[in-house]
């Protein structure tokens, strides 16, 4: 799976949690799955835990993107990601915001 930009980004990530597919989330991620939630970070299997229970959707509210950087809001996320050498995006981190 390949992002050619923050959008399809989202996309990619809700059809891999969708799918229950742990390790095609974690190719979407510069190092892996990493998600800040609770005051924690979590990796891995704790990290994609996190992510369906919050049943993330790619609800884009806002995209915001500077020299290979984006920050996309969403419902329930914060997603920051980047541009690498090969044109690919990545998530840096998911951030889950408190539900209210």
């Amino acid at each position: 799976m390949v992002a050619t930009c923050p959008e399809e980004l989202e996309l990619l990530l809700e059809d891999a949690l969708l799918l229950h597919d742990q390790a095609a989330a974690a190719e979407l991620y510069v190092d892996g799955l990493l998600v800040s939630g609770n005051g924690r970070q979590e990796r891995s299997d704790d990290a994609f835990q996190l992510l369906t229970r919050v049943a993330f959707v790619a609800s884009m509210r806002s995209v915001t993107v500077v020299r290979g950087l984006a920050v996309v809001l969403g419902d329930h996320t914060v997603n920051v990601s980047r541009r690498g050498p090969d044109g690919r995006w990545r998530y840096v981190v998911t951030i889950v915001l408190p539900l209210s």
